[in-house]
């Protein structure tokens, strides 16, 4: 005789969209690195994220500096770097949908979500993972000060 399985069903979760990428600049116009991204731009995200756990914060950027190592063994030449990172660069897309996951398994605010959908959209280049990678160091350093946790 069939189960009756209407009652057991766990209830289905409502579907949501992940926030759409807002724009990130990395330079000025004159090609440097804006002095504002490992700065106050970098101080604002690291408040945004005070409630992440830093070792939760840590992996993704973990996971940041193995690419960059990648990128740096395939490519030891800095002229070739740039190929090096395209053929790398579905790992760093990865890290939207790690981010996704992580926030929503652990609860976390949208901002840690919504940082990685930003840059993610954001690096289309060697040079911009390389100004992405600096923007994160400095978020990680700020981060270590505001964080909520004992």
């Amino acid at each position: 005789m069939p189960r009756d399985r209407s009652h057991s069903a766990k209830p289905q979760r409502e579907a949501t969209n992940l926030p759409a990428p807002e724009p990130v600049r990395y330079y000025d116009a004159d090609g440097n690195l804006l002095p504002d991204l490992v700065d106050q731009e970098a101080e604002k995200w690291a408040r945004q994220l005070a409630n992440v756990r830093t070792a939760q914060l840590r992996r993704f950027y973990d996971s940041v500096l193995a690419l960059a190592r990648q990128i740096q063994l395939q490519a030891p030449e800095p002229q070739h770097r740039e190929r090096a990172f395209q053929t790398l660069k579905a790992q760093f897309k990865m890290l939207r949908s790690k981010a996704a996951y992580t926030q929503k398994r652990n609860r976390l605010p949208e901002s840690f979500l919504r940082f990685f959908v930003n840059h993610t959209a954001a690096v289309q280049s060697y040079k911009d993972f390389e100004a992405f990678r600096r923007h994160f160091e400095a978020v990680m350093g700020f981060h270590r000060f505001f964080a909520r946790e004992p």
